[in-house]
């Protein structure tokens, strides 16, 4: 498992070597654009979007537990990624977690029902801050950044079986076992439970629909389903409708999704 030497980093990419003359001549425009940034943060800069799209790549392409290693030998790493991640969001034309927000309060409106919401890959929690007090949000991920967030594999988590009203993937369904998210996301779920989704539209080349097909093996049923009017983004509602738990996740369609690569800028 790569484990990265920030001070390494900075050394090489602040030598006037010949082999870091690109990296160099980068800096030179970053400093001129902006005489108020010290060369030193414009280092940093440059290393930390290298490093968010080595690990976004590298997420996209291991499982869950080697990324769960990758994150307890470099603690640091996973908060470079999210700092990578808010600057990926302030480009996007849309902030996906909204969408999710909104879907969930629809579907309870008019009830009084306090509900209780699994955020499967939660980052920093927001959508716990999004949603009212009253409903109670489980926010999961492979670090926890903050008091909100307990730290686990989205393919084990420690809720208990027929126990959540809604289960949310918002750009999470990362990882080469997605199929056991979807497996998880299923034995947490209560009957009629809803499934939400939502990733990037090119990560399924134009066939959200035959995605969304295979997860009637996983127990669900789809409700809704859209690309974004920018196209940007695919969204999904699901119902789970019978357990999947019963046989091995092994037996069922796998689940595989192209990996999201940021280009760099």
């Amino acid at each position: 498992m790569t484990k990265f030497n920030l001070a390494k980093l900075r050394k090489v990419l602040g030598a006037p070597q010949k082999h870091v003359k690109r990296h160099n001549k980068k800096l030179e425009k970053i400093v001129r654009g902006k005489k108020r940034e010290s060369r030193k943060d414009s280092l940093d800069s440059l290393i930390n979007a290298s490093m968010f799209r080595f690990l976004n790549e590298k997420l996209y392409n291991c499982s869950s537990k080697e990324a769960a290693t990758l994150f307890k030998e470099d603690p640091g790493a996973f908060g470079i990624y999210h700092e990578g991640y808010k600057q990926q969001l302030s480009q996007w034309p849309q902030d996906p977690l909204i969408w999710v927000k909104d879907e969930i309060m629809k579907q309870t409106s008019g009830s009084n029902k306090r509900l209780k919401i699994a955020d499967l890959g939660c980052g920093d929690a927001r959508l716990s801050h999004m949603l009212p007090n009253e409903h109670k949000v489980y926010s999961f991920d492979l670090v926890s950044v903050n008091e909100r967030v307990t730290a686990c594999d989205m393919a084990h988590t420690p809720l208990k079986t027929n126990e959540v009203d809604f289960a949310v993937f918002c750009l999470s369904l990362m990882g080469t076992n997605c199929s056991e998210f979807l497996y998880e996301a299923n034995r947490i779920l209560k009957s009629e439970g809803v499934l939400v989704i939502v990733d990037v539209a090119s990560r399924f080349d134009g066939k959200f629909n035959d995605f969304l097909k295979k997860l009637k093996r996983y127990g669900f049923s789809k409700q809704f389903s859209e690309t974004t009017n920018d196209t940007y983004f695919v969204r999904a509602l699901l119902r789970k409708v019978s357990s999947c738990t019963s046989e091995p996740v092994e037996s069922l369609p796998k689940l595989i999704l192209k990996p999201c690569l940021y280009k760099k800028r």
